[in-house]
């Protein structure tokens, strides 16, 4: 069976791409952890996610669904912070990321908090203890087909999205 290519579009708030952004233009890393980019395939369902916070969002690991096989990613950034488990309805899929993005360490960023709203009203989190400046992802008419980021081996740095294109 031949099957399409699917086209999709990165999303993520102008606060996180400005963040990622301006360490290319020669910010320094934070000189206590070396900084990695993480990325998930995009999946056909996201039907859980593991958050690890307390101060700032210290880790994801997410389980989703490809091709009618359940897949697991590793555990993206640091093992601190207590884990909280979101699993989703069959019929339930997300439709919404928000939190907050505040520098420590110097310049480095880190998730403060991470939030994850679905098509049926629900509301999960907020995970980490927020602070910084607000970010937030919406996609009407589709559901989010996966993440990816920057992490240390203490917390999140960057958070994007995967939507599909329209």
């Amino acid at each position: 069976m031949v099957r399409a290519r699917e086209s999709y579009r990165y999303l993520a708030s102008n606060v996180i791409n400005t963040a990622a952004h301006a360490r290319g233009w020669g910010v320094r890393k934070c000189p206590c952890n070396t900084e990695s980019r993480w990325i998930m395939e995009p999946a056909d369902k996201i039907s859980g996610i593991s958050v690890g916070a307390a101060s700032c969002v210290n880790s994801i690991k997410i389980t989703f669904e490809k091709d009618g096989t359940t897949r697991v990613t590793p555990r993206y950034g640091g093992s601190d912070g207590e884990l909280s488990r979101i699993t989703l309805m069959q019929d339930e899929y997300l439709t919404s990321v928000s939190g907050y993005v505040r520098h420590i360490c110097s310049d480095l960023p880190c998730i403060s908090q991470l939030m994850f709203g679905t098509n049926l009203g629900r509301t999960y989190g907020p995970y980490g203890g927020g602070g910084g400046t607000f970010f937030e992802v919406n996609v009407e008419h589709d559901d989010i087909k996966g993440f990816f980021g920057y992490a240390t081996t203490e917390h999140l740095t960057v958070f994007g999205v995967y939507a599909m294109l329209p």
